[in-house]
């Protein structure tokens, strides 16, 4: 996930249980990546099955016929 991107972030907060936690820290260590990179992956992952309606802009605009 440490590609360069000039999009801006925002923070997610997630409540997880101990347990939970000490799993994912153990995982990440494992594969020595961070929490924040992990789940973030984990997300963009899953979004990748999710087409996501985009607001219409002027370079992906389609004319739409007017209404009589």
């Amino acid at each position: 996930m440490g590609e360069e991107t000039s999009k801006k972030t925002r923070k997610v907060h997630i409540m997880l249980s101990d347990d939970l936690h000490r799993d994912v820290r153990i995982r990440c260590a494992y594969e020595d990546i961070s929490i924040q990179e992990y789940i973030a992956s984990l997300i963009a992952n899953d979004m990748k099955c999710f087409d996501v309606p985009r607001k219409r802009t002027e370079e992906n605009a389609t004319p739409q016929p007017a209404e009589m």
